[in-house]
């Protein structure tokens, strides 16, 4: 009775340890299959001293959030730069010319003493200059065989309008005898014209140089008078200028 009981308790010991080992073995790669895979990148255990929930205070902002962060900064900067650059007026591209007729600037004239007048019109297109001892002049007696004297103006071109013209005119009188001859220079905008007088001259003559009216201009203009004997030393003779007469037509 007593053996049977025994082989009751062994055959009960051996079955426990047989379920026992095969609920183990099927439930162990049922578990490993179920289990979910950790996808490549995840946060893992070597990773967890980074992530969000162990940082303690005062660790920097992941790098994501600052790049991001930087990002909108520049972006907002950006926007304000061509904000601004939009509400600045546009500059013109075409250059700014005056309008207008054109007309004489500041007159300066050489002598300027108590012997030289000048008086300009009030449209300023028109002036005129009077001497009161503009001459040269020999005589048989003289040492000198010659005499020369000149005079000269500075006139500036205001204004936007083209196609005028300027006129420079010096009127005066001469007289040569006895072998004496005269000269009447005028020069200015790279032009030179010349009157000669031989012995014998008398009259009252008028030299003319014309010009463009270009604005913007500067003229330097002059006039030149001369007189001059001949080999022999003998001869008289005078030549002045009265007026300079200068105007835009």
């Amino acid at each position: 009775m007593r053996g049977r009981t025994v082989l009751f308790v062994v055959l009960a010991v051996v079955m426990a340890l047989a379920g026992v080992y095969v609920g183990w073995s099927t439930s162990t790669p049922k578990a490993a299959a179920d289990a979910p895979a950790i996808p490549p990148g995840s946060v893992g255990p070597a990773n967890e001293a980074g992530s969000v929930r162990s940082r303690s205070p005062g660790t920097a902002t992941p790098r994501a959030s600052t790049d991001k962060g930087t990002a909108d900064k520049g972006g907002k900067d950006k926007e304000a730069t061509g904000s601004g650059d939009q509400s600045a007026p546009p500059s013109s591209s075409q250059p700014q010319h005056p309008t207008g007729p054109v007309r004489f600037g500041k007159v300066a004239t050489t002598p300027s003493d108590n012997t030289v007048d000048t008086a300009v019109s009030s449209d300023r297109r028109a002036l005129t200059t009077g001497f009161s001892d503009f001459e040269v002049k020999v005589s048989p007696g003289s040492a000198e065989p010659s005499a020369t004297k000149s005079f000269s103006m500075t006139l500036p071109l205001t204004g936007g309008a083209h196609g005028d013209v300027v006129g420079f005119h010096v009127a005066g009188f001469v007289i040569t005898s006895n072998g004496a001859t005269a000269r009447m220079t005028l020069r200015g905008g790279g032009k030179t014209k010349v009157w000669s007088f031989p012995s014998g001259t008398d009259k009252e003559p008028v030299g003319s140089l014309w010009l463009p009216a270009t604005p913007g201009v500067t003229y330097e203009l002059s006039a030149v008078l001369e007189i001059h004997k001949d080999a022999a030393g003998g001869g008289d003779g005078f030549l002045n200028a009265v007026t300079v007469d200068v105007g835009i037509s």
